[in-house]
């Protein structure tokens, strides 16, 4: 069994590796950064 510290810590590098991701991804394709992600992300976590 994993300890709540490790998969609490493992879930919260997955979110990152996907915000992340999708910053680079809006970037990348239209050379316009994004900074709506943080409120994007923001808004997810009181949902």
């Amino acid at each position: 069994m994993m300890p709540p510290m490790l998969r609490d810590a493992a879930v919260f590098s997955c979110l990152l590796a996907l915000l992340s991701t999708g910053l680079t991804l809006t970037y990348m394709t239209t050379k316009v950064p994004n900074f709506a992600h943080g409120s994007f992300a923001a808004m997810t976590t009181y949902i």
